[in-house]
């Protein structure tokens, strides 16, 4: 099922034409990038955002995700060509994802 999904400005740019079956919109465009992670995941959510893809690992840590409405998948990593390596596992994870659950992929940076 397309869901739409917002990469956080941690995240390349790339993610946004490699997840073919989602509407995908970016954090810099709507003035998100200034906001705390609980102040971004209630404007996301406000939004009707269904995931966030996010290099900031502390999310989960920070934040109660259960009671939330999105996903958030995490992504070790956040250079384009380490990224680029991971889009079959990144598409995996995006397309099987439920609302409230916290994933991660691990970018291999070597």
């Amino acid at each position: 099922m397309p869901m739409k999904t917002l990469p956080y400005n941690n995240v390349p740019r790339l993610l946004r034409d490699n997840l073919p079956r989602h509407q995908v919109d970016v954090v810099l465009q709507f003035g998100r990038h200034t906001l705390s992670n609980g102040e971004l995941l209630d404007r996301a959510e406000s939004e009707e955002f269904q995931l966030l893809i996010t290099a900031d690992l502390r999310i989960p840590y920070q934040q109660n995700l259960s009671s939330r409405n999105i996903a958030v998948l995490n992504i070790t990593g956040n250079r384009r060509r380490h990224v680029s390596r991971a889009l079959t596992a990144i598409n995996d994870a995006v397309n099987s994802m439920s609302p409230g659950e916290t994933r991660t992929v691990e970018i291999d940076e070597t």
